[in-house]
């Protein structure tokens, strides 16, 4: 576990400063996940983005809202 941990964050240092070249202009939708706190940012970083972004709530976790009988 910590050295997966220790190459995602390599991941992280090395693209964090990305972002897009353009804006998307088209419909997008965001599924935030109400019991990962932890991605609560992705609305206002891809509302900079996506100029027809829909979001709403799934149930569950980031992890597990897909699941069948979690999902939104």
């Amino acid at each position: 576990v910590k050295r997966g941990g220790t190459n995602i964050q390599q991941l992280h240092t090395i693209a964090d400063p990305w972002e897009p070249n353009e804006v998307l202009d088209s419909p997008a939708l965001l599924v935030l996940a109400p019991d990962s706190m932890e991605f609560a940012t992705a609305r206002e970083i891809n509302e900079k983005f996506c100029t027809q972004m829909e979001v709403v709530h799934g149930k569950g976790s980031h992890y597990n809202m897909m699941q069948v009988g979690s999902g939104a």
